[in-house]
């Protein structure tokens, strides 16, 4: 049941704010103007979906998961099958990453059954090709992932879903490199970045794809191309207005990685926390020293 809410004026207002800190970055801010808001069921679709992102960025990822179920049901009450899908990926994905693979594989059947009925086919086809493809990575299969990858890529394009095409091809980019072709695979990770870098995708997107960007560069002692990335990212990382966010956390620690690694070194100052599953690289956003 729906929690009382404030006047409908009050509700407008503080609807407003949440917007306002959300156009800012100030994802902290965001949420805890319109959570309780959305309790009381005062929030439009897309402002929760909007709540959901700002829960996913300040670490909450038990609201995230909460808040994406309730959207589902919603969207689904709606007639919005596609939109649906859209939450359930994401519970997919998030789930997977949290090492909860019960609940992962139980929204996966849920979403594969909405993909479909899509007539013609829709870009989360394409999304729930990602947890095959880290898994054919997690096991050498160089190869098969780049493949997976690639198909993931050519849906993103068809359907210009531009955070799917993005998050594929840096998936593709870090198997070409598995493989040694590291000029294809580096070629690859230069445009996935440069879209993170000019603002084309989503914030969740761009924290995915930069760390793991620069993960795949370090692993090759692409060293150049990693620093060159963090430089022009930075800005990105310290416009978060920390502690604010969960992406903002990384920022001074890249850099102090970048700034202290060279070819000559056989290992990296700093490793993933072990255990992390913050949003960020492919499994760790944040780092500490050894």
């Amino acid at each position: 049941m729906s929690e009382a809410g404030p006047p409908d004026s009050d509700a407008a207002a503080a609807r407003e704010r949440g917007r306002a800190a959300y156009g800012r970055r100030a994802w902290r801010e965001a949420y805890e103007t319109w959570a309780p808001l959305e309790r009381a069921g005062a929030l439009s679709l897309e402002e929760q979906q909007l709540l959901a992102t700002a829960a996913a960025l300040t670490g909450r990822d038990a609201d995230f998961l909460e808040l994406l179920e309730r959207l589902y049901q919603r969207h689904l009450a709606a007639g919005h099958s596609q939109r649906a899908a859209r939450c359930g990926v994401w519970l997919v994905l998030r789930s997977f990453a949290l090492g909860e693979s019960g609940r992962a594989n139980g929204w996966l059947s849920r979403v594969r059954r909405l993909v479909e009925a899509e007539a013609g086919g829709c870009a989360e086809e394409g999304y729930l090709l990602v947890p095959s493809v880290h898994r054919a990575l997690a096991t050498g299969d160089w190869s098969g992932a780049g493949d997976l990858a690639a198909r993931a890529a050519q849906i993103g394009e068809r359907f210009a879903d531009v955070d799917l095409t993005a998050l594929a091809r840096n998936l593709q980019g870090g198997a070409l490199l598995r493989q040694g072709q590291v000029d294809a695979g580096l070629a690859l990770l230069d445009e996935t970045m440069l879209a993170a870098s000019s603002g084309e995708l989503s914030p969740i997107i761009t924290g995915l794809v930069y760390c793991s960007a620069t993960r795949w560069c370090r692993d090759v002692y692409a060293f150049g191309r990693a620093r060159e990335w963090t430089q022009v990212l930075a800005s990105w990382c310290d416009a978060q207005p920390a502690p604010d966010s969960t992406l903002a956390s990384p920022g001074s620690t890249c850099r102090s990685w970048m700034s202290t690694a060279s070819p000559a070194t056989s290992e990296a100052p700093c490793l993933p926390h072990p255990g992390c599953t913050s949003w960020g690289c492919i499994s760790c956003m944040r780092c500490r020293p050894r």
